[in-house]
């Protein structure tokens, strides 16, 4: 009797023990969900970080922090879109000034070649920096980039396991950053994969999970959750666990608004192989419609990689998971059609952009000219202006001169001397002369191309010839008063001395041999 009770509890215990772990792999993928539905609100955080961040930058003068800005936008960008931390990646490199800021930008350029799968070049970079001359500081820094690098041409090596180079130079790199650094969280994680490769998983999944508790950021968090689920996937009967915490992984990596995650990835094959095909399509689909936005081809690798592994899985199921299969490759097709177009038109836009800078340029040495020819008209007008003054103080000198004559000549022949003075020939018809030939030598000196340009608003037989000598005719003169502001005809008779009844008969001649009419004739005339 008491056999017959354990074995009907064991068989409830079969039925139960699934029933739970199914319970809370729903759970887990209710919460991802609802983190999921909240997408565009991660990416409007972002945005808006990003946004202010490059108001600052747009607004920060080149030597006054802009190197630091870049860095801080390329940062933003990093683990969010590959083409726009290139960008900042270049502006590091114009604005890198120290050579802390150099080494810098080196790193952040090395980081770019491995996510670009590029990592010979990395590494040959990387070996070509000097460390002999790094602060502690730096040294961290340089010690953590190589640990990074060497891990991902580890993992992607074909060598022996242990006699593989890279792993060496891994190990004693990790030895060296922990006798600089043990409490941050690359430190964690450098003794965690120490206790996994030393056989105690039990012991990195505790440093991992401690890790997790103190992390502050979701980017970390999502880190550190997807190598508690990597440690979970060494075990076979934690296959549910590894799927709770790639799920907290996605989870996180979407509240980072990051987009070249892989734990969403991996859970949906891993649902894919518990048969729950809508919620595994849906998360494939969401994984590489970021990783197309994100431009981020290293994933689309890991994601063919996968698909063959999906392909040989589903060699003997049903037409059901036939056409889910098919579904899933023509969207492919269309994402990798979609690239090439894209990467055409990238390079069409380049080609594009290139030729306007080409125009720019040839535009902005033109207006370096113009402003050449711009400042030289300034001293010409400067000069005319002082000419202008010189000839009113000769004038005031001259009419003090004749005051002074009269005088004179009052006192020592009397009045009758004075009126015959008055009576003779005056020299008033000369001074107007010179006036009028000092005005004509100004202004043709300041519009040199008056008199063609007047005629080009006239009709073939009413043009005026051109001047001889700098010299105007009175039309030209009143032309050239309305040019310079002087608009009123009783204005421009004072200034020519002569009766409005001439200025206003000079006008209508004018007007009509005007290609325009009369206001719009004289607007094109004020602004030659």
């Amino acid at each position: 009797m008491g056999n017959l009770r354990s074995y009907i509890l064991m068989f409830f215990l079969v039925l139960t023990v699934p029933s739970c772990q199914k319970d809370e792999i729903v759970g887990a993928l209710e919460s991802l969900d609802k983190v999921i539905q909240k997408n565009e609100q991660w990416q409007n955080c972002l945005n808006a970080r990003v946004d202010s961040l490059r108001a600052v930058f747009e607004d920060t003068a080149p030597d006054a922090g802009r190197w630091r800005l870049s860095k801080d936008l390329y940062m933003a960008y990093y683990h969010h879109s590959l083409d726009s931390s290139m960008v900042y990646l270049k502006y590091m490199k114009r604005y890198a000034s120290t050579s802390e800021e150099i080494l810098l930008t080196q790193m952040k350029d090395m980081e770019l070649r491995l996510v670009r799968m590029n990592e010979m070049e990395a590494l040959d970079e990387y070996l070509a920096l000097d460390r002999s001359s790094l602060d502690e500081d730096m040294l961290i820094k340089y010690l953590s980039e190589g640990i990074t690098m060497y891990h991902q041409l580890y993992k992607h090596d074909v060598a022996a396991s242990g006699r593989s180079p890279h792993k060496a130079a891994l190990q004693t790199l990790r030895k060296e950053y922990l006798s600089l650094d043990s409490t941050s969280v690359l430190a964690s994680k450098i003794k965690a994969h120490y206790e996994r490769e030393n056989g105690d998983t039990e012991a990195a999944l505790e440093i991992f999970r401690n890790l997790y508790d103190r992390a502050s950021d979701y980017q970390t968090k999502a880190s550190v959750a997807y190598n508690i689920a990597t440690l979970y996937g060494m075990k076979e009967e934690c296959a549910t666990e590894r799927i709770i915490w790639l799920a907290t992984s996605a989870e996180n990596d979407f509240k980072a608004a990051g987009r070249d995650y892989l734990s969403l990835y991996e859970l949906a094959i891993m649902l894919y192989d518990r048969q729950m095909y809508i919620e595994a399509n849906r998360y494939v689909e969401l994984n590489l419609a970021d990783a197309f936005a994100g431009n981020f081809n290293s994933r689309y690798i890991n994601a063919g990689k996968t698909h063959v592994m999906i392909n040989e899985a589903e060699r003997d199921s049903a037409d059901k998971r036939m056409r889910l299969m098919t579904g899933i490759v023509c969207i492919l097709v269309v994402f990798i059609v979609m690239i090439l177009f894209l990467l055409q038109y990238s390079m069409h836009k380049r080609k594009k952009l290139k030729e306007s800078r080409q125009i720019l340029q040839k535009m902005n040495c033109k207006l370096v000219e113009v402003n050449h020819d711009l400042a030289d008209a300034n001293k010409i007008k400067d000069s005319y202006v002082f000419r202008y003054m010189e000839l009113s103080l000769q004038y005031l000198k001259k009419r003090d001169d004749y005051k002074r004559r009269l005088n004179n000549v009052y006192k020592t022949k009397g009045i009758d001397a004075v009126v015959k003075i008055f009576r003779s020939p005056s020299d008033t018809y000369k001074e107007y002369n010179d006036y009028y030939k000092v005005f004509d030598e100004i202004f043709l000196g300041l519009y040199p191309d008056f008199v063609n340009k007047v005629n080009g608003l006239l009709k073939e037989e009413a043009r005026f010839p051109l001047p001889v000598n700098n010299k105007l005719c009175t039309e030209l003169r009143m032309l050239a008063a309305i040019r310079i502001g002087i608009t009123e005809s009783g204005k421009i008779s004072t200034f020519l001395n002569c009766s409005p009844t001439t200025i206003y008969t000079y006008r209508t001649r004018i007007h009509r041999a005007a290609l325009h009419s009369k206001e719009e004739f004289e607007d094109l005339i004020r602004n030659l």
